[in-house]
């Protein structure tokens, strides 16, 4: 869908798609058109039960080439050899299953990078959805924004994910990525809502290209976890980090998308 805002008023639109089978819903904001290099951060490929979706769009009035690659979490991966796509004039495809169908690969988790020279100045729209096709009757999932350099927290700077749970119902895994070409050294500082600190994970380096998991037992928190939730603040010391997040509900299977925001 295209909004063409014909007066001065300021507009914010969004949108949510509702599984029928389950009711659940995921929140969908505009994508942007003005970044040549796009990050789908903590994509699944999980045989017979999570995978991730990449939609891509070409809002431009020319013939857009897209290249897509794949890493891997962790300091050691690679990125996979890129994949090509031309998208037409208006044209939105739907890549299912993308780490699957696109490399081949299965029971992984990363970083699916989408470039492009765009067209005119534009540049393809990314977005992202990754879902549970264990129960297709009863299907839950969440949506991905795609993250641009812009959204990386330099050096000095910070990443906040905010709005994390762990608890007797709820489990959080979180990714920190370096889009820079240098090595990045963080600091993970976890905080209770009253502004505490609950732990701290120091100087952990993170290469360049190259993504790190937390999965729940990783963090730093109370063994019955974190009353009403918590905040990880990634404090870069060199290098740049863009984070995301991912929490679960036990007792439905529903995931939720948390983006980083720097500051």
């Amino acid at each position: 869908m295209e909004i063409e805002n014909k007066s001065a008023a300021v507009i914010i639109p969004y949108g949510e798609n509702v599984r029928l089978g389950s009711g659940d819903p995921s929140f969908l904001t505009p994508g942007s058109s003005s970044a040549a290099t796009q990050y789908v951060i903590g994509a699944f490929s999980n045989t017979g039960t999570w995978q991730s979706d990449v939609v891509l769009a070409n809002t431009s009035s020319q013939p857009m080439t897209i290249a897509l690659t794949f890493t891997h979490v962790g300091v050691f991966s690679s990125p996979t050899p890129p994949v090509a796509l031309t998208l037409n004039p208006g044209q939105t495809e739907r890549l299912s299953n993308a780490i699957a169908g696109e490399w081949n690969l299965n029971n992984v988790v990363g970083i699916i990078t989408i470039s492009s020279t765009g067209a005119a100045g534009i540049y393809p729209v990314v977005q992202a959805e990754t879902y549970n096709i264990a129960n297709p009757a009863n299907r839950f999932g969440q949506s991905m924004r795609a993250l641009a350099d812009t959204d990386a927290a330099a050096t000095g700077q910070t990443d906040y994910l905010v709005g994390l749970r762990q608890d007797a119902d709820h489990l959080t895994t979180y990714w920190v990525f370096n889009p820079s070409p240098t090595s990045a050294s963080v600091d993970l500082v976890y905080r209770n809502l009253d502004g505490t600190v609950l732990g701290t994970l120091s100087n952990v380096g993170v290469p360049a290209g190259r993504a790190r998991q937390f999965l729940p037992s990783a963090h730093p928190l109370p063994a019955a976890g974190a009353t009403n939730g918590f905040t990880v603040q990634v404090v870069v010391k060199s290098g740049k980090a863009i984070a995301a997040a991912q929490v679960l509900t036990l007792s439905t299977g529903d995931p939720a998308y948390i983006l980083g925001m720097a500051h």
